[in-house]
């Protein structure tokens, strides 16, 4: 009997004799000078036969069986062993029968002692291992020993201190690589905006104080020394704002700081449109004018030790100025002492005031009359239900109005109808020094003083004539001249 184990090479069958031949069946069959090879890499028996001749006889066949045995599987392990750099190691350890240790993976010659790895140096080491039954070796298997480094740990900051509210720049300095775990302990009060691992990152502060950042890097399973860094975080100054929730447009609006919780170094303001009308302090108070109407946001940014506050806000809602304007019915050029009509823009909510006040009987409606004897200026202030005033002008051309007209005709006939001849007057401000007619002969027939006075065609009661008469009149206007008009009439019977 042969043995073979699975997939081991075929080695000549060694048979001694003389003229010797093969046979593949115990009698029969045809012979064959060549020694059989096996195939190894199916397991099983196969017999062969052989026999030797001498002198020309053929002696009797010899059987010759060849038995290949399966090859074992190799033994469990367990694999990859991790250590750390400088831990303690164990001895591998395999599972099966008769265990034998390689350094290599084939070749080579085996040990049954079972090697124990080195931990001083990091990387991976690798050992193989079989094992043995019925006299046939298995596979050997890998087993490898993985000796990760142990990180140190430095936190690095980009600032010696962070204000309150703002972020600060961490990395990681030692001799981990950007593959390894970094364990990252933030305080209360802080928070990651951005970044990982080695960093950088951008952290957060929201708490003022001293806050220890710990880190802690594990390399495959060894972790490195847990360290931190005391970060100096400086509080933000905070205050309020002192204004009003509503004012008008163009009202001088006061504005100052309520409180601070600290002395504040510098301060920066933006009024949103507001123009300082007074006030020079960095701190206020100031006046404030907007010249626009709608809700007006006021931002103060407080500075103290390097740090600089949270944006303050605080709002006040601008009202429109009501509408003033005037118009007038009459037109702007009229005479002096004429009645004109005004008018402003109507509103139910609003309240008006008309000036000069001597000029209206009534001021207190947006539409009134007034009598104005000189040429100037009227007003119109108009006050909304948000207590917001507005004032508006019209100037009025009252000038002085010195023409008279006198009809060419009239017929004292007491129909009621032109039965007088008097002055027509335009501008209602004069005053007669004399009223003459005279007739054709020079003779005069009527004369007055009395602007209301009227000429009835009679003459010391006695109707007069048909015909041509003249007239001549001396008046006074209200610029204080005097002016003097004549001309001709014809009475009509």
């Amino acid at each position: 009997l042969i043995v073979y184990c699975q997939n081991d090479p075929f080695d000549s069958i060694a048979v001694f004799g003389s003229g010797l031949k093969w046979y593949s069946v115990p009698t029969g069959g045809i012979g064959s000078v060549n020694t059989p090879v096996v195939n190894t890499s199916v397991y099983g028996s196969v017999t062969y036969y052989i026999s030797q001749t001498s002198q020309g006889c053929e002696g009797p066949r010899a059987p010759v069986t060849i038995n290949v045995v399966p090859k074992p599987a190799p033994p469990q392990v367990v694999s990859p062993v991790v250590y750390c750099q400088g831990d303690t190691p164990a001895p591998l350890s395999a599972s099966g029968q008769n265990i034998r240790w390689y350094s290599i993976p084939s070749g080579g010659v085996g040990t049954t002692v079972t090697p124990t790895p080195g931990t001083n140096a990091q990387g991976t080491f690798t050992w193989y291992v079989s094992q043995t039954v019925a006299g046939c070796e298995s596979q050997r298997v890998p087993v490898s020993v993985h000796v990760n480094y142990v990180p140190n740990a430095l936190i690095t900051i980009t600032e010696p201190y962070v204000c309150q509210y703002d972020t600060l720049e961490l990395s990681y300095f030692g001799n981990a690589t950007p593959t390894a775990d970094y364990i990252w302990s933030l305080p209360t009060g802080a928070s990651i905006v951005s970044g990982s691992g080695q960093g950088p990152l951008q952290v957060r502060f929201d708490t003022a104080g001293i806050l220890r950042v710990k880190l802690q890097v594990d390399n495959g399973g060894c972790k490195g020394p847990l360290t931190y860094l005391d970060i100096p975080v400086r509080a933000v100054p905070t205050l309020a704002l002192d204004l009003q929730p509503d004012g008008c447009q163009d009202d001088i609006i006061n504005l100052s700081i309520a409180w601070t919780s600290t002395s504040i170094d510098k301060y920066a303001w933006d009024y949103d449109g507001g123009q300082i009308v007074y006030g020079s302090l960095p701190a206020g108070p100031f006046g404030l004018r907007w010249n626009s109407a709608g809700d007006k946001t006021v931002t103060v940014v407080a500075t103290d030790n390097e740090c600089s506050s949270l944006p303050v806000t605080d709002m006040i809602h601008i009202h429109a100025l009501p509408d003033a304007s005037i118009s007038s019915a009459n037109g702007v050029n009229i005479c002096a002492g004429d009645t004109v009509l005004l008018e402003g823009v109507y509103n139910a909510d609003n309240s008006y005031k008309w000036r000069p006040e001597a000029y209206f009987s009534a001021n207190n409606s947006y539409r009134e009359q007034a009598r104005v004897d000189f040429r100037g200026y009227v007003y119109l202030t108009v006050t909304n239900e948000y207590n917001c005033t507005a004032t508006d002008s019209l100037l009025i051309n009252a000038e002085p109005c010195c023409e008279v007209y006198f009809p060419n005709a009239f017929t004292p006939n007491n129909d009621g109808v032109n039965d007088v001849f008097r002055m027509i007057r335009r501008g209602g401000a004069q005053s007669i020094s004399v009223f003459r007619i005279q007739n054709r002969w020079g003779q005069t027939v009527f004369e007055t003083a009395d602007d209301r006075s009227s000429w009835d065609g009679t003459f010391n009661g006695k109707p007069q004539d048909m015909g041509t008469y003249y007239y001549y009149i001396r008046y006074k206007c209200s610029d204080g001249n005097y002016y003097d008009t004549k001309g001709e009439l014809m009475l009509v019977r």
